[in-house]
């Protein structure tokens, strides 16, 4: 199914207008490729998360 002009015409607009949204970027993943590494590095930062939350609530 070929797209009519004004179909294109919309999506081409529509792409030109986006706001182009930057990857969301883990500056931890680039300091390693070692799997048990990053696991622990996730580990710690879920930690500090239930940590700050159990705060909050108290």
């Amino acid at each position: 199914m070929e797209p009519t002009p004004a179909t294109a015409a919309r999506t081409a607009a529509a792409r030109h207008n986006r706001a182009a949204e930057p990857a969301p970027v883990n500056h931890g993943d680039r300091l390693t490729t070692d799997p048990a590494d990053r696991r622990k590095r996730a580990n710690a930062a879920l930690l500090e998360l239930v940590v700050t939350r159990a705060t909050r609530e108290r």
